[in-house]
């Protein structure tokens, strides 16, 4: 009967949310090709910069992998026969004149992709509506540009108002910045459009040649045209088309009646986690069923429900995945730690699934919406743990004081600063706006695993959820209740790093899968890896004769 429950609470939580995940799922697939573009002015001043004909510039750049350029109505009507010698594709960069006119241009030279300059919409702002019309009669897109902090796109008189009028014919570009192109060489700028592409699904990528001092001008452009040459290279590996026609996009907006199903399905995860930590009956479980639909169709009231309904599902999950862990590593099944990591990496995924299935428009897989209440994500599971640990482990405040009176005023604070400096070096490394960046080691290692697997995982996940999950099985005849307590923090951790893959939901939802079961094969090997040194004689040995663990141990005598 267990097993019947349990397949229906999944059954029920995959069709409820099946219409959303089926709408970004199919836009997923029609968002596969890239688009590799310069600009034809950057190109003619290069020209006399390097003493090379343009059109040599255009063939090499060719070479490299850079289809097409961003070109205005004037420079095309002029150049538009050399375009085609070299076949380049032409994108038209639109600034200011007559509508009709540039429809012409539109028609004459079929153009697909148009970029809006002095960031306003040509028409703006008494005729945004013919601009509309012609972006739909020719079935255009016309580009947006990603902010150089990578957080939403550049401000533009209009743009929302043609979005609407358009239906959303839009993709975004990313461009760096002139301070990145100065410290930027061949290896930087190869992560960096790499980066754009898989993690951030952007499909216009413009190049502009390293401005680095440390080289001169030729082996900028060198470099440059070496790092686009590796990432065209790369990206048809990871299956992206940068031959291939972008494509406008499905922009359905789901009904309040979908959201509610959506609730449903939360609601009963809700019952699931309660039931299995406090054991409810029947009657009890739908009483709370009925409470939890209340509640969170109470709080959708104070903000967007999809974002609602996305932060539920991220803290829900993640928060049920620890505690079936932590209940399932105290059993006695000879395959406990294949069906711990099963549970685990299955409540993970459930819980992405329902993350996409909420932020489902074109608003988030555009980045023009961010998922916002991500520092709630990363903490309120943590809390929600804790007190699921005390229930779990009937652990009641005196037991708790207890323990502190024993406890040396040292030990006490120690423990108090390590806890403090863990806990803000989680939250300033998490988030949409990470205050505490990687080291020079973390990003080699960062850079090595995402040209090896082509999708980095989290670094939470494979680091200490996954070998927590694997010391806390290889503990459980240990009672030491502080033990289990800390790695059940890190399999908390490792299930919020994961279920927040699906939170940057303009990440396509096959890069966060392939990065969760990336994170599964690394975290089971690591974790293998720390098990085998920890059973070491000699490196036992070397632990109970070294002086600071001594002193640590003395400290936390009974841990």
């Amino acid at each position: 009967m267990k097993k019947i429950g349990t397949f229906l609470w999944i059954f029920v939580v995959m069709l409820t949310t099946f219409f959303g995940f089926n709408l970004r799922y199919i836009n997923d697939q029609n968002n596969q090709s890239v688009v590799i573009f310069s600009d034809f002015n950057q190109v003619l001043g290069l020209e006399e910069v390097l003493k090379k004909d343009f059109m040599d510039i255009l063939k090499e750049q060719k070479e490299a992998g850079i289809n097409s350029t961003l070109i205005s109505k004037e420079e095309l009507l002029r150049n538009s026969d050399n375009l085609r010698k070299v076949n380049i594709e032409p994108i038209l960069n639109i600034s200011y004149g007559d509508i009709q006119e540039y429809e012409d241009i539109i028609k004459q030279f079929k153009i697909k992709y148009l970029r809006f300059s002095k960031n306003k919409i040509l028409g703006y702002p008494d005729e945004i509506e013919r601009t509309a019309k012609m972006i739909n009669d020719n079935n255009l897109i016309f580009i947006v540009e990603e902010k150089t902090s990578q957080i939403g796109i550049v401000d533009t008189k209009g743009l929302n108002e043609l979005m609407d009028k358009t239906d959303y014919a839009i993709n975004r570009m990313c461009k760096l910045s002139e301070n990145q192109l100065k410290k930027t060489n061949n290896r930087d700028l190869f992560y960096k459009l790499v980066r754009s592409v898989i993690d951030r699904n952007i499909r216009f990528v413009y190049i502009k040649e390293s401005n680095n001092p440390k080289f001169t001008t030729m082996q900028n452009y060198k470099e440059t045209n070496e790092a686009v040459r590796n990432f065209s290279s790369f990206i048809k590996r990871m299956k992206y088309d940068p031959n291939g026609t972008i494509v406008k996009l499905n922009n359905q907006r789901l009904n309040l009646l979908y959201y509610f199903l959506v609730t449903l399905g939360l609601a009963l995860t809700c019952v699931v986690y309660l039931k299995r930590l406090l054991k409810l009956d029947k009657k009890k479980s739908f009483f709370y069923y009925i409470m939890m639909m209340i509640f969170i169709m109470s709080i959708s009231k104070l903000w967007e429900i999809e974002l609602i309904l996305a932060l539920v599902a991220s803290v829900v999950y993640s928060s049920l995945a620890s505690l079936l862990v932590l209940k399932r590593s105290s059993t006695n099944d000879k395959r406990v730690l294949l069906k711990s990591v099963a549970t685990f990496f299955g409540i993970n995924l459930l819980g992405g699934y329902t993350v996409v299935s909420c932020l489902n428009s074109l608003n988030y897989t555009m980045g023009l919406e961010v998922f916002r209440g991500i520092k709630v994500a990363f903490l309120l599971p943590l809390i929600i743990y804790t007190i699921s640990f005390i229930i779990l482990y009937e652990i009641k405040l005196k037991d708790i004081v207890d323990y502190i009176k024993k406890k040396s005023k040292f030990a006490i604070a120690l423990t108090l600063i390590g806890a403090f400096l863990i806990i803000a070096v989680y939250i300033l490394r998490s988030g949409n706006f990470k205050i505490l960046g990687a080291g020079i080691i973390e990003l080699r290692i960062r850079e090595f695993l995402e040209y090896n697997l082509g999708v980095r995982p989290r670094t939470k996940e494979f680091l200490i959820g996954y070998p927590a999950i694997m010391l806390l099985i290889h503990f459980k005849e240990v009672k030491n209740k502080i033990l289990k307590f800390v790695l059940g923090i890190g399999i908390t951790i490792g299930s919020i790093s994961a279920i927040n893959s699906f939170c940057h939901v303009f990440t396509a939802i096959n890069v966060s899968i392939i990065r969760s079961a990336n994170g599964l094969i690394l975290g089971l090997l690591l974790g293998k890896i720390i098990i085998i040194l920890i059973n070491n004689v000699s490196v036992r040995a070397f632990l109970q004769n070294n002086r600071l663990v001594k002193k640590i141990i003395s400290l936390y005598n009974d841990c």
